[in-house]
């Protein structure tokens, strides 16, 4: 269901004890601890992340394919991502990345080429209708994978913008904030959508998120607005390549 929470993912703090292997000198892996420390959207996880995990800013996201409860055409990555799981078993390779966004919780959570046909061939097998998005989230924050972006990024694959969280239930502005509200900020913004029910282009994204920001801080300081969920949002630029990586695979 759209905008369910997976409170594993929001609203924790962390504080564990980190082993960490970073690169080989002469042949000899090393290995040291970080003592215990909270990890909360902190920029020196960050920066362990960024060299001991491969983070991208641009990869791929699965969700299930289905018509929404209202008809709505929403096509954006609140709609069932993942619809097997990200478990160990489905998704062996992936884990540390897996386990990056629980620990900051503005990681995304996109996976590789590699993985995505892991996870095709699972959906298959459970029968479960799936879409494949390319996406790009708007931060400097991690690297961006140049050969995906050349291949996938193209103009003709592009949907549209989402604003939502990069990992966990992928919690949508514009699925929750727009198209199943009714506000003023919702309909200031519901005549901005294309087909998709997506936002145009990423300056328009970064106006509504802008304009979001406003509206939020109105609810918190004056509660003259519709309450919004607050957290880790980012811009994602959307593709769809279910058919083109299909054709891909044959």
């Amino acid at each position: 269901m759209h905008g369910q929470r997976n409170t594993m993912f929001h609203n924790i703090t962390l504080r564990i004890s980190v082993v960490a292997h970073i690169g080989l000198l002469d042949g000899i892996i090393h290995t040291f601890i970080i003592s215990t420390f909270p990890f909360h959207n902190n920029q020196y996880l960050r920066w362990f992340m960024n060299n001991s995990v491969n983070i991208f800013s641009n990869g791929f996201l699965v969700t299930e394919d289905f018509l929404s409860a209202n008809n709505s055409n929403y096509c954006g990555v609140d709609k069932n991502a993942w619809p097997v799981g990200i478990e160990s078993d489905v998704l062996p390779t992936a884990q540390d990345r897996v386990e990056a966004s629980y620990m900051d919780l503005s990681t995304p959570f996109l996976i590789d080429q590699r993985d995505l046909l892991t996870y095709v061939q699972a959906c298959k097998q459970s029968n479960i209708a799936y879409r494949i998005l390319y996406c790009e989230a708007y931060t400097r924050d991690f690297l961006l994978d140049k050969q995906l972006h050349n291949t996938y990024g193209k103009s003709e694959y592009f949907i549209g913008c989402d604003y939502a969280y990069p990992s966990g239930d992928y919690f949508s502005a514009i699925w929750n904030d727009v198209i199943c509200c009714r506000s003023c900020f919702a309909d200031s913004w519901k005549r901005e959508l294309n087909q998709f029910e997506l936002l145009p282009n990423l300056h328009t994204a970064l106006l509504f998120a802008q304009d979001r920001k406003r509206a939020l801080n109105d609810f918190l300081r004056f509660g003259c607005a519709e309450p919004m969920e607050q957290g880790f949002f980012q811009i994602f630029s959307l593709f769809e390549i279910t058919k083109l990586f299909e054709q891909q695979c044959k």
